[in-house]
């Protein structure tokens, strides 16, 4: 099972992929038939992430993890969170998260209770 991972911090795709990172012996991989402006993979050599960006061209959601995301949010200086954390999904906390969860479970219990 994969898990998906996001920086906090909106980044410019064209940011992320403009050679800054490669400094740190990270570069671009193109995938012919693979690779758009919106899916885009960056690679050290040995491992690789998969980058899917919004239309607006930030650097959002990443596929699978490696070193590369780790140096990626340094180089940024943000914060990487998966989809098993509230901040993934926009929640300041876990337990907020966690919370939204419990409500959103109940709902079609009580959507049956009213019907009755």
């Amino acid at each position: 099972m994969s898990t998906y991972w996001s920086l906090i911090k909106n980044i410019p795709g064209c940011d992320v992929f403009d050679g800054r990172l490669q400094e740190f012996g990270i570069r671009e991989h193109i995938v012919p038939g693979e690779t758009t402006d919106t899916y885009r993979c960056l690679t050290d050599g040995r491992e690789y992430v998969w980058v899917t960006m919004d239309g607006g061209g930030f650097f959002w959601h990443v596929w699978g993890t490696s070193e590369i995301l780790f140096t990626v949010a340094d180089v940024f200086e943000t914060e990487i969170v998966s989809e098993r954390q509230g901040k993934f999904w926009g929640f300041d906390t876990d337990e907020e998260w966690e919370r939204w969860q419990e409500k959103e479970a109940r709902k079609p219990h009580e959507e049956v209770r009213e019907k009755f």
